[in-house]
């Protein structure tokens, strides 16, 4: 039996395996190289078996004895040749192996994923206002909004956990105690979260700049000592991390960039980037207009860095990385490459762009789906909600925690009902966003809208900090006992 070792990423080994596989003493030589991979701080193997020219019983024993055995190191099978196929069928061990064809399905595989990045640090930035958010920032941070039962950060991080990082740095900043209040409730396994707080001693938001924030984490928390990966806090994306990790290492870059193609008129809300054939970038646009624009590949502002790069900011207070940063190390003859492969990327930039992303969820068509349970196609419900035997509800729906909504109450997807919120008989909510603790009274006519207990807008043209807001008809904040309360 031959072995040939291979290293595809830092924490992933791929060992080639050829020849007969007829020896039980095959699980002694297995059990030495997993044991020697984990000494070594890898977690995880791809196994390829088509050079497998012969199986036996006892050979294919060993190897369903070793996967059995292993603890704290991940393997996937791969291409298993025609003769172990044989054997396996013969045996009825099929179920027994984490066999796949091709090295991609296991890439995707959860514990092979969760080993590529494994060691790797990220960086979450969270210190912005979003003042074009109008009034929901005055409630909540940006990367705070729930997505369906989960803040969009919650989500995030959970991203990032799904290929080994389990360690990341985040700047709360506007509103920020909301963000370690949140993760300390409601922990992720595994995780370890680092706040490098950006507010004034009185807890009002002292954002430093997104390049600044990164030297800061590099001077004070000594945080990076190899390639890093940067994204932000409020938006959703389902990008394979490994695969841009892979990329970034092997063009030799400085500095990589997610980016995905927009149309042309959208441009203007986008950094917009040119590259040469092979993605390296040759120079920016920041939000151009259609006829200035030079490409239409647009920055999602998600980044691998190498930590070298940071000497590259002039030291200025309120440097950014992308008017600064980025310019800045591209004039000092960087590499700085872009990532095209798709992926999905939601950008949550104003109140329409919110309710856009939570459509897109409750559709099907985002990186992320809805918490809480599946009721039948089209409509989540939380495990303490509670809705009426005769409500009405026409997916696609998502309603939140606590909620109650009253028998007789209509409710028209797509929408979502906030933690908290009642919906008493005879209201109807169409195509709308109520916001937690809202109480939607009888008579309510609640058609395209974000509404809270005390305002609500038009969500097709809450596009800034000056949306027009009012008190909705019917709808105030909770008090108790309602109606539903009082019947339920």
């Amino acid at each position: 039996m031959q072995f040939d070792i291979l290293s595809r990423y830092d924490n992933l080994t791929e060992l080639h395996l050829s020849g007969r596989l007829t020896n039980s003493a095959l699980l002694e030589d297995l059990t030495a190289f997993s044991e020697e991979r984990s000494a070594a701080g890898k977690t995880a193997a791809l196994v390829d078996l088509s050079g497998i020219t012969a199986a036996s019983a006892s050979g294919l024993a060993a190897l369903v004895e070793w996967i059995r055995t292993l603890r704290g190191f991940d393997v996937a099978l791969l291409r298993p040749s025609k003769p172990l196929r044989q054997a396996i069928e013969k045996c009825h061990a099929g179920d027994l192996l984490p066999l796949h064809e091709t090295p991609e399905s296991a890439l995707k595989s959860a514990p092979i994923k969760a080993g590529t990045l494994a060691g790797t640090r990220a960086v979450a930035l969270c210190a912005g206002r979003g003042s074009r958010m109008g009034r929901l920032s005055e409630q909540w941070p940006k990367p705070m909004l729930d997505i369906c039962g989960r803040p969009m950060l919650d989500h995030t991080i959970r991203h990032l956990a799904s290929f080994g990082i389990k360690q990341c740095y985040v700047n709360p900043g506007h509103l920020g105690a909301q963000i370690p209040k949140h993760f300390n409730e409601n922990p992720i396994p595994g995780q370890t979260l680092v706040y490098a707080n950006e507010v004034n001693p009185d807890g009002t938001a002292q954002a430093i700049g997104s390049a600044s924030t990164l030297v800061s984490l590099a001077q004070n928390h000594s945080a990076f000592d190899s390639d890093f990966i940067v994204l932000c806090g409020d938006a959703l994306t389902d990008v394979n991390l490994a695969e841009m990790m892979q990329f970034h290492r092997k063009s030799g870059a400085d500095i990589t960039i997610a980016a995905l193609r927009v149309p042309p008129h959208k441009v203007e809300k986008y950094g917009i980037i040119e590259a040469a054939t092979g993605g390296r970038i040759t120079s920016f646009q920041e939000k151009p207009t259609q006829a200035e624009a030079n490409s239409t590949l647009a920055n999602s502002g998600i980044y691998i860095l190498n930590p070298r790069v940071l000497a590259d900011i002039p030291r200025a207070p309120m440097q950014d990385i992308g008017h600064d940063l980025l310019p800045h190390a591209l004039a000092k003859g960087r590499r700085l490459y872009a990532y095209e492969k798709p992926f999905a990327w939601l950008d949550v930039g104003c109140g329409a762009d919110y309710v856009t992303a939570l459509s897109a969820v409750l559709e099907g068509t985002a990186p992320v789906s809805p918490m809480g349970k599946q009721t039948r196609p089209g409509l989540w419900v939380a495990p303490d909600a509670k809705v009426g035997r005769l409500a009405r509800i026409s997916g696609p729906c998502f309603i939140g925690p606590n909620v109650r909504i009253h028998s007789g109450a209509r409710i028209i997807g797509p929408t979502v009902i906030g933690a908290g919120s009642v919906i008493e008989r005879g209201a109807m909510v169409k195509n709308s966003l109520i916001l937690p603790d809202t109480y939607v009274g009888k008579g309510a006519m609640v058609d395209r809208v974000i509404a809270g207990p005390d305002w609500a807008c038009d969500h097709r043209f809450a596009l800034g900090a000056d949306t027009v807001t009012a008190r909705l008809d019917y709808v105030t904040p909770i008090v108790l006992p309602t109606e539903l309360e009082r019947t339920a």
